[in-house]
């Protein structure tokens, strides 16, 4: 087995951070992890290649609910505090979160590989 040195030069990790501040409660803020495309006010692409995100961090500033996960409109969302929510077990595409608060920004790291 190669070192992690070797790992990290064959299988290169992608990653990046978005830090969207939305203004009016209930707005749905989607993360696309694998396409690409110009970011806007309420839609962030995150550009990690066709397996997605396999490592994901969201710090809000105020309680938001995830209602879909890759494509799936999930029955009960996923309430997120501000003490953070973090995934490292499922390979995620795409995700939308909405927010529970006016002027509420939402921290979002993720990280994955092509």
């Amino acid at each position: 087995m190669g070192s992690n040195k070797e790992h990290s030069r064959l299988f290169p990790q992608l990653l990046d951070n978005k830090e969207p501040t939305v203004t009016t409660l209930g707005t749905d803020i989607t993360l696309n992890f694998t396409a690409s495309g110009t970011d806007t006010a309420t839609t962030f692409y995150y550009n990690l290649g066709n397996s997605g995100a396999y490592h994901l961090s969201i710090r809000p500033s105020a309680t938001v609910l995830i209602t879909t996960l890759n494509g799936k409109t999930l029955t009960d969302p996923i309430t997120v505090s501000t003490a953070g929510y973090t995934d490292t077990h499922t390979q995620l595409v795409s995700m939308v979160i909405q927010t529970t608060a006016n002027n509420t920004t939402v921290k979002a790291f993720a990280k994955g590989g092509k």
